[in-house]
């Protein structure tokens, strides 16, 4: 969003914010903020329904912040331990039954 400011600021150019649901025909030098909160408000929206309708659910915050933490330290192990070696990535799944998320790490 920052680029986009700044870009036409620079340029003394205008936008067409496809994410504003009113005057769409109506390019406006654009604000960061103004940017972000349009974006949001659509993103909001978007999430909602897919939310309800397809059953998703969000990962508890311990699992992903261990995914994090495993994630910065992947690098040192795969350097430590060479290319004979393969880390694999942590994955999130889902269980059908009851729509748990899960931590897997495939071995």
């Amino acid at each position: 969003m920052e680029f986009v400011e700044n870009i036409s600021k620079e340029l003394n150019l205008y936008v067409l914010d496809p994410q504003i649901e009113t005057n769409q025909n109506h390019p406006r030098k654009p604000l960061k903020r103004d940017l972000i909160e349009s974006w949001k408000a659509i993103n909001h929206k978007f999430v909602l329904h897919h939310y309800q309708t397809e059953s998703l659910c969000y990962a508890e915050v311990k699992q992903t912040q261990k995914v994090f933490e495993f994630n910065k330290i992947k690098v040192d192990l795969k350097a430590r331990f060479g290319p004979k070696f393969m880390i694999n990535k942590l994955e999130f799944h889902k269980l059908k039954a009851n729509n748990q998320i899960i931590t897997v790490y495939p071995w």
